[in-house]
C-alpha cells in the first residue's frame, strides 16, 4: 500500500473513531430520524443519573432484579422498577423462557412482602413466537413497596389469581 493511501485511511479511521465518542452520542432522551420525528428511547444508563418518562416526569428510584425459574422451568431474565415524580412505577420485564402450553399464557405479578398485597402486571408478549417474552406496566401509583416479582403460568381466559410459579425475583432499590 503507497504512504499516501496509507496515511488516508489512518486519518480517516481516527476521525471517524472521534466521531463516534462525541459527548453528543447516545446522551438524551430522544433521537432524530430523518423525517425530522423525535421517538422516545428508554435509555438503560443515562449521563446524569436520572431519566425522564413521558408519562411520569422525572425518575426518583429505581430497583432492578434477575428472574430465575422456578419449579423446573428453564428460565432467566430481569426486571427493573422505577419511580418517578408524580408517584407513578413503570416496570420493564425481559423474560426467556419456553412458549407457553396451549391454551395457557405467562402474566407477571407485583407483590408487598409486608401487607401481601398482589398487583397483575400483565401478560408477558412473545412477538417473535420464540423463548423472549417482554412487558412493560405502567402505574400512577406508587408500587415502591411492592419488590417480589412473580412471573405464573396461567389459562387463556380463565383464573385470575396467581398461578404455578415459572419464574421470580426481588427488586432491590440501587443509584445509577
Amino acid at each position: 500500500m503507497h504512504s499516501t493511501t496509507r496515511k488516508f485511511f489512518i486519518a480517516a479511521s481516527l476521525i471517524i473513531s472521534l466521531t463516534a465518542c462525541s459527548s453528543q452520542t447516545g446522551t438524551g432522551n430522544s433521537a432524530q430520524s430523518s423525517a425530522g420525528e423525535h421517538p422516545t428511547l428508554q435509555i438503560a444508563t443515562p449521563e446524569n443519573g436520572t431519566t425522564p418518562d413521558s408519562l411520569h416526569g422525572q425518575e426518583t428510584g429505581i430497583a432492578i432484579t434477575a428472574l430465575n425459574g422456578k419449579n423446573g422451568a428453564l428460565a432467566n431474565g430481569a426486571a427493573t422498577a422505577f419511580y418517578y415524580t408524580d408517584k407513578g412505577t413503570a416496570i420493564t420485564i425481559q423474560l426467556n423462557i419456553a412458549s407457553a402450553t396451549v391454551g395457557k399464557h405467562y402474566n407477571a405479578w407485583v407483590t408487598d412482602p409486608t401487607s401481601e398485597k398482589t398487583v397483575s402486571l400483565g401478560i408477558l408478549e412473545s412477538t417473535g413466537n420464540d423463548v423472549r417474552h417482554s412487558l412493560r406496566f405502567d402505574s400512577k401509583e406508587n408500587l415502591q413497596s411492592y419488590t417480589n416479582i412473580t412471573i405464573s403460568l396461567q389459562p387463556i381466559g380463565g383464573d385470575t389469581t396467581e398461578g404455578p410459579i415459572a419464574a421470580n425475583g426481588i427488586l432491590k432499590g440501587t443509584k445509577r
